[in-house]
C-alpha cells in the first residue's frame, strides 16, 4: 500500500504534467499567426496611410497624456507606472513593429516624399513615456515640461506633414 503523501505527490506531478501538455496543444507556432500585410507605399496611398499614421500617433499619445494627468492630478506615480509598463507600452510597441515594418519596406519612398518624421514622431513616444514616468517619481517637472514640449513639437510636426500632403 502507498504512502498517502506518495500518492498525492504522484497525483500532482500528473496533473502539471496534463496542464503543460494542454497549454503546450493549445499554442499556435509563429508561422499559423496571422501576418499582417505590409504595404507597398506609393503616390496614390501615401496620403491615406499617413492619415492613419497620425491618428493612431494621437490616440497612443492621448491615452499615455490622459493616464499621465489622472496619475500626476492623484499624486500616484506607482498607479502611472503600472499603466505605462503594463498596459500603454505593450500597445504601443505592437503599432511601433508594424510602423517599423513599413518604413523598412518602403525606406526610400517614405525618406524621397518626407514621410521620415511621421515615424520617427511615433518613435519619440516611448521617449515622452518614460520622460513622464520618471518626472512623477523624481518629482522633476523641467523632465515633465521637456516631455511635454517634445509631444508638442511632434504634433507641430505631425500636422504640418498631413496638412502638405492633401
Amino acid at each position: 500500500m502507498s504512502h498517502p503523501t506518495i500518492y498525492s505527490l504522484k497525483s500532482v506531478i500528473l496533473w502539471l504534467f496534463l496542464s503543460f501538455f494542454i497549454v503546450a496543444c493549445g499554442q499556435k507556432s509563429g508561422s499559423e499567426e496571422t501576418e499582417i500585410e505590409i504595404p507597398q507605399l506609393n503616390d496614390s496611398n501615401i496620403h491615406a496611410f499617413s492619415l492613419s499614421l497620425g491618428k493612431g500617433y494621437y490616440s497612443t499619445a492621448n491615452k499615455l497624456i490622459a493616464a499621465f494627468k489622472a496619475h500626476k492630478q492623484s499624486g500616484d506615480a506607482y498607479k502611472f507606472t503600472q499603466f505605462r509598463n503594463n498596459t500603454w507600452t505593450p500597445a504601443y510597441i505592437k503599432e511601433k513593429k508594424f510602423y517599423q515594418a513599413v518604413y523598412q519596406k518602403n525606406k526610400a519612398y517614405i525618406n524621397a516624399s518626407n514621410t521620415k518624421p511621421l515615424f520617427l514622431a511615433y518613435e519619440n513616444l516611448i521617449y515622452i513615456g518614460v520622460d513622464l514616468k520618471n518626472s512623477l517619481l523624481d518629482k522633476n517637472i523641467e523632465l515633465e515640461k521637456e516631455a511635454l514640449a517634445s509631444l508638442k513639437q511632434d504634433k507641430v510636426t505631425i500636422k504640418a506633414i498631413l496638412k502638405a500632403k492633401k
